[in-house]
C-alpha cells in the first residue's frame, strides 16, 4: 500500500512538473524545481529569497515610476563567473532581469534563471518560452557575494552618464546582443524619473558566458572586476526594435585604484572591439512583448 501511495505521489509530482507557466499569475513551483530535486534554496541569481524577490517586483508593478533620474546596478566578476557556471550546470537557457523596487522605493533588479519551456510561435523574438526557476544547489547564491550594488546619479566611472571617448565606438554587449557606445549613451540619457513600461528582459545563456570570457581575457594590468547594468530607454535612433521601451544596457568594468593607497576609488566602464561580429541593438526579449514563463509577481 505504501509503495502504491508513493508511486501515485511521484506520478502527481511528475504531472505538475510538466505543466507550463504561461503568465505572471503562476505559482512559484514549476517543472525545473522538480528537475532540481536536490535544491536546498529557492533564491534569485542575485541572492534574494523567493519572498523578497516577489515583494520587490510587486512593489514595482504597483508603482512603476522610476525613483531616480539615473540608475545602474553593479555585479562583481565573482558573480559573473559563478552565475555562468551555475546556469551551465543546471541546463538553463538564460536569465531574466526584472525591474524592481526596494522597501525604500529605490530602483532595483531581480535576476532569475530560466529553462527552455518549448517552442512558441507567438514569441516573436526568440520563438521559444523561457520559464523562470528558483531551485538551486549552489551555496554561492545565498552568500553576500551574490548581492548587487546600487549606483545612482553620482556613480563614478559610469561613463554612459557622460560622453565616452568618441573614438571608441566599439560594441560591448555579447551573445548576439550588441550595441555601440553612442546609441547606448543616448538610451541611458533618455532614462529619467518616468513610468517604466517594460516589466523584464530575458537574455540567453551565451550572454553571461560572453561577459565571463571577456572579463577573464582582460589583461590583469587593467583589473577587470565586473559588470554594470544601466537602466535605459530606447527610441528609433537607439534601437528600432525596442523603440519606446525601457531596457537594460550592460557593460564591463575595471577597478581604478588610488596610486598612493592602492585602494578602490571607482569602477570604470570599458568597451571591447571585435570587427568580426555584427553590431545591432541590445536584443533581449522583453515582457510585455512576450511574458510566457514569467513568474513574478506571484
Amino acid at each position: 500500500m505504501k509503495k502504491l501511495l508513493l508511486g501515485i505521489s511521484i506520478a502527481l509530482i511528475a504531472l505538475s512538473c510538466q505543466s507550463r507557466t504561461q503568465n505572471s499569475e503562476s505559482t512559484p513551483s514549476n517543472k525545473h524545481d522538480c528537475i532540481s530535486k536536490y535544491a536546498k534554496e529557492r533564491v534569485s541569481l542575485n541572492g534574494l529569497s523567493y519572498a523578497d524577490a516577489d515583494s520587490m517586483v510587486t512593489r514595482f508593478k504597483k508603482k512603476p515610476e522610476s525613483s531616480d533620474s539615473r540608475t545602474a546596478i553593479w555585479f562583481s566578476k565573482e558573480w559573473v563567473d559563478s552565475v555562468a557556471a551555475i546556469l551551465q550546470a543546471e541546463g538553463a537557457d538564460g536569465f531574466r532581469i526584472y525591474f524592481g523596487k526596494r522597501l525604500d522605493g529605490r530602483n532595483a533588479v531581480v535576476v532569475l534563471s530560466t529553462i527552455d519551456d518549448g517552442p512558441d510561435p507567438s514569441a516573436k523574438e526568440t520563438g521559444r518560452d523561457h520559464l523562470d526557476y528558483f531551485g538551486h544547489t549552489s551555496p554561492f547564491l545565498v552568500s553576500t557575494a551574490a548581492r548587487d550594488t546600487d549606483e545612482y546619479s553620482g556613480a563614478l566611472g559610469a561613463t554612459l552618464y557622460t560622453k565616452p571617448d568618441s573614438s571608441n565606438e566599439c560594441a560591448f554587449l555579447g551573445g548576439g546582443n550588441y550595441i555601440r557606445v553612442t546609441p547606448a549613451t543616448i538610451a541611458v540619457k533618455n532614462f529619467g524619473i518616468q513610468k517604466i513600461n517594460t516589466d523584464n528582459e530575458w537574455f540567453p545563456i551565451g550572454f553571461i558566458k560572453y561577459y565571463r570570457d571577456e572579463l577573464d581575457n582582460e589583461p590583469a594590468l587593467f583589473s577587470a572586476d565586473g559588470i554594470r547594468i544601466y537602466f535605459a530607454f530606447h527610441t528609433v535612433e537607439t534601437n528600432p526594435k525596442h523603440a519606446g521601451r525601457h531596457a537594460f544596457i550592460i557593460v564591463t568594468t575595471r577597478t581604478i585604484n588610488d596610486p598612493k593607497t592602492n585602494k578602490l576609488v571607482y569602477r570604470n566602464d570599458y568597451y571591447t572591439c571585435d570587427a568580426s561580429k555584427k553590431h545591432g541593438g541590445d536584443n533581449g526579449e522583453q515582457c510585455p512583448n512576450n511574458c510566457n514563463g514569467v513568474t513574478l509577481p506571484n
